[in-house]
């Protein structure tokens, strides 16, 4: 959820790219508009982080998340299901998913739903051609996973250095988590509640999704469970050992429950010492 956005930013840089055509007018035009000033800052620099690693990259080509994406669910067909991905199906996943942008947004869309346009349509554009190919949903699903979590992984590595570096990284997770949700996870597209909020517990529930609505009105719901799985990308990064924050993900809308709960618990300092323990001992077993 929360944590998820700079990621999804980082990735979505891609409708501003190579074509550089005019943006079209109505709503799709506005949408694409809106798009490139709310997200291409955070994707540029994401971006220029992992680039400046590189030698002679000084000539970089502008980044294209079609392309970054398409590139990455090829891969992971290659990898998961010994099945190959020909020009003409990722011709077809690029048309579909600016079929499904067109076909989701409006022109009073706010920067956040556009964001999370972007994303459902590059995530069902797939599903509909492999399904349409005969690879089974489970099949799909696996696809769609390693793909996202390939697309990301030098994004969690930024996350966990964030966690690292931080002097509270339970106050930073839920100032990250408040800020989210009064901007892309507001109301009306999502409806949440705080059971729990004091200054070592942190509840979240979502009691109205975004996604499984529209993924609900595009008969896609199949494909709901890899939404949530794209969160692992940020709280597998969350070590209790070493931040002294614990996350608990119990339930989701994706897999039959009325809500989505996000936990997020400080260790208290006397657990802190036998959760350093343990780790020091996997640690240790792990190397033997």
């Amino acid at each position: 959820m929360e944590f998820a956005v700079p990621i999804r930013r980082a990735l979505l840089n891609g409708l501003r790219s190579s074509t550089r055509r005019a943006p079209q007018p109505g709503a799709i035009g506005n949408h694409h508009r809106l798009f490139r000033r709310s997200f291409a800052g955070t994707a540029n620099s994401y971006h220029a982080s992992a680039s400046a690693s590189k030698e002679g990259s000084s000539q970089e080509k502008p980044f294209n998340f079609e392309e970054y994406f398409l590139d990455s669910v090829a891969a992971a067909c290659d990898e998961t299901a010994a099945f190959h991905l020909s020009p003409r199906q990722r011709d077809g996943m690029s048309k579909e998913a600016r079929g499904l942008i067109t076909q989701l947004s409006t022109a009073s869309d706010p920067p956040g739903r556009v964001e999370n346009i972007q994303f459902t349509a590059y995530m069902v554009a797939p599903y509909r051609i492999l399904k349409q190919e005969g690879l089974p949903v489970s099949q799909i699903r696996e696809i769609l996973e390693v793909a996202t979590k390939t697309s990301a992984s030098f994004v969690s590595d930024a996350i966990r250095q964030q966690l690292d570096s931080s002097p509270d990284p339970f106050k930073h997770l839920t100032d990250v988590s408040r800020g989210k949700e009064a901007t892309l996870y507001a109301p009306p597209d999502f409806k949440l509640k705080h059971p729990i909020d004091t200054k070592d517990i942190y509840h979240v529930e979502i009691h109205q999704c975004w996604y499984m609505k529209a993924l609900k009105k595009l008969d896609a719901t199949e494909i709901g469970s890899t939404f949530c799985a794209f969160d692992r990308t940020w709280y597998d990064q969350i070590d209790p050992s070493r931040h002294r924050v614990r996350f608990a993900r119990p339930t989701t809308i994706a897999d039959g429950s009325d809500r989505c709960r996000f936990n997020f618990d400080r260790v208290p300092r006397e657990e802190e010492g036998r959760e350093r323990k343990a780790a020091e001992l996997h640690e240790r077993e792990g190397s033997t």
